[in-house]
């Protein structure tokens, strides 16, 4: 070889050699067998593997390279099986001991000695092979999420073509496998026809102006159609998918309404029976604040819903029950067991109404109690009727005995009282018998005044009735109870009502009403005070009522007297003050006209109610 021929060798020699040492990947060579030396590397493979030099990646066995060193003899093994490896992808390890993923291409070959060595070449791919599993953990997570979500949802391309569905989509039309949709126009599978099955065109469908308007779509109600072409009636809403300002595709979120219209049906039926029960209904939270009451509430208390909700129950209570009372209710309560009893609420205007009463916690999954519910049914008239007969039937056996009584003493007592008046007739005043025979006289006066209230009593006495004023009848009494008003310091106040219809009755028998009714008021009023007459008109279709109401400013009737206080020969006056009747005689006055008595007290008012049917032609 000439000498030119010798530098046009080194020449092209040195330009390989700075071709290779210039490439930006690696190429290496180097010998077979778990523990392969390297033969020679450029720059960009002693770069790779972060070496500080090529002297000291040459001094590593290649085996040190390969994080899992098993891989090494496999891969050696091939190579020398098949001699030659394309694009195989490793995950190796720099000196530094930092993972790194190459694409590697290498070739068996022999030198003139017959040893063989490996050439190969390497790309340093760990940004894109962390970028693929970056989106394919993103992918992952996407597709976690999605089929997490308890809605159905789908993608669709410009073509209307199924991109994705997740899993409650699949569920929820019916499909097992989303490859049974994917790629297929969504529309004319799910969205082609309406409940009645006549066919939904294209152009009004809701769903189908995201992809070709752009714009969100929510459509409230729809029918999807199921892979067994049954129907299902949902909730949907449309968006487009927008790169930059250009649609690419459409993603739609639907439900199943089904079970959201039955439970709205259950609802709805739930509400009208608590709104249409006849019994009132109350429901609190746990901290037993109102949160509902039924329209049967409004009626019974006069409290509206408005009114109620935000307030406690105390808002009935009427100081009728004792501590005692309400700690039993809440240990049953709180320990998660329904009370039962009767309660005494007091409405809004005051008066009071029995009610028995269910209450119940209402207890969520978690053990706790989260709502109570109270069902009130009204018993008052219930009690009022059953109070009237057992009174009446108390009357009945009372006044068959009274009026055989008085029978039986009003023979003797008219001989004796008839006998003492004529002696008295006789008898001069100074004379020493005119006394005691006065005496006798006075007191058999008396036993006869008893005897008639007995025979009212026991009815067997007879009043005549005829139409009278209520107002004028009262107005007979109020000289009378004005001067006994003035011995006790009491006063006598009238409200009488401008209109008022006649009534039927006995005027005396009327005013014997209004004189007790007043007395008894006045015997409460230990230090004064005021007694207050009224009448009033109350219409009530098809009847009208006249009414008189008597109240005073006493100390009130005790609860537990005030159940009593029209028994016959009941008195809470001292021995001698009272015979008992004077209550129970106006009971049967009023029954003998057809009324209605109520009382109403406490410390402070006291209330009699007493209601007269209004005169008509009927009662003539």
């Amino acid at each position: 070889m000439t000498t030119k021929e010798q530098n046009q060798a080194k020449e092209a020699l040195q330009k390989y050699e700075d071709l290779v040492n210039n490439l930006p990947i690696g190429i290496y060579r180097n010998t077979p067998g778990d523990n392969g030396r390297f033969l020679e590397a450029n720059p960009a493979t002693v770069a790779m593997f972060e070496a500080a030099s090529k002297e000291e990646f040459m001094r590593h066995s290649v085996s040190e390279l390969y994080r899992r060193p098993e891989q090494r003899k496999a891969f050696s093994d091939k190579l020398l099986r098949d001699g030659f490896i394309h694009g195989d992808v490793l995950e190796l390890l720099t000196l530094k001991g930092r993972p790194i993923w190459v694409s590697i291409t290498a070739v068996m070959k022999k030198n003139e000695n017959g040893e063989i060595f490996f050439d190969g070449t390497l790309e340093d791919i760990t940004e894109r092979k962390l970028a693929q599993e970056a989106l394919q953990d993103n992918e992952k997570k996407v597709r976690l999420l999605l089929d997490s979500i308890t809605e159905g949802v789908y993608g669709v391309d410009l073509e209307g073509r199924c991109t994705f569905i997740n899993r409650k989509g699949l569920q929820l039309l019916g499909y097992t496998d989303a490859h049974q949709l994917l790629g297929e126009n969504l529309y004319s599978h799910i969205h082609h026809a309406q409940l009645n099955e006549t066919p939904l065109p294209a152009k009004i469908s809701r769903m189908l102006m995201a992809l070709h308007e752009g714009r969100s779509t929510h459509t409230e109600e729809a029918e999807f159609w199921r892979a067994d072409g049954s129907s299902l009636l949902v909730e949907y809403w449309s968006h487009p998918l927008l790169e930059g300002s250009r649609v690419v595709g459409m993603v739609t979120t639907f439900k199943d309404l089904t079970i959201r219209k039955e439970e709205e049906r259950k609802r709805k039926l739930l509400t009208t029976a608590l709104e249409q029960s006849s019994e009132s209904i109350i429901i609190t939270n746990a901290a037993s604040t109102i949160i509902y009451v039924n329209p049967r509430f409004e009626q019974l208390t006069g409290y509206t819903s408005q009114e109620a909700v935000g307030q406690k129950p105390a808002i009935l209570r009427s100081n009728r029950h004792d501590a005692a009372f309400y700690k039993q209710m809440w240990e049953l309560l709180l320990n998660k067991k329904a009370w039962q009893g009767v309660f005494i609420n007091r409405c809004k205007d005051g008066h009071l109404v029995e009610v028995e009463a269910t209450l119940t916690p209402i207890i969520d999954e978690f053990g706790q109690i989260v709502n109570y519910v109270a069902v009130q049914r009204d018993i008052t008239e219930k009690n009022r009727l059953q109070k009237i007969v057992r009174q009446t039937e108390k009357m009945s056996a009372i006044g068959t005995l009274a009026a055989g009584v008085a029978h039986e003493i009003n023979n003797p007592l008219g001989i004796i009282l008839g006998f003492s008046q004529a002696v008295m007739n006789r008898l001069q005043p100074s004379d020493p018998l005119a006394t005691p025979i006065k005496s006798i006289e006075r007191e058999a006066t008396r036993c006869r005044n008893l005897v008639q209230d007995l025979l009212t009593f026991s009815r067997t006495t007879h009043a005549e009735s005829e139409p009278m004023d209520l107002n004028k009848t009262i107005e007979g009494t109020l000289s009378l109870l004005q001067a006994q008003a003035r011995l006790v310091n009491a006063q006598i106040q009238t409200n009488f009502a401008t209109v008022l219809p006649r009534m039927t009755g006995n005027i005396k028998q009327i005013q014997q009403i209004v004189i007790n009714l007043a007395k008894n008021a006045m015997d409460a009023m230990t230090e004064g005070g005021t007694v207050t007459i009224s009448t009033s008109l109350w219409v009530d279709q098809p009847q009208s009522w006249v009414c008189l109401k008597v109240a005073d400013t006493g100390s009130g009737i005790s609860p537990d007297v005030l159940p009593k206080i029209f028994e016959p020969f009941f008195t809470t006056k001292p021995e001698g003050q009272g015979t008992g009747l004077g209550l129970s005689l106006i009971y049967e006055i009023v029954k003998k006209h057809s009324g209605l008595i109520d009382v109403q007290s406490h410390p402070g008012l006291t209330e009699f109610f007493i209601k007269f049917p209004a005169y008509t032609d009927k009662n003539a």
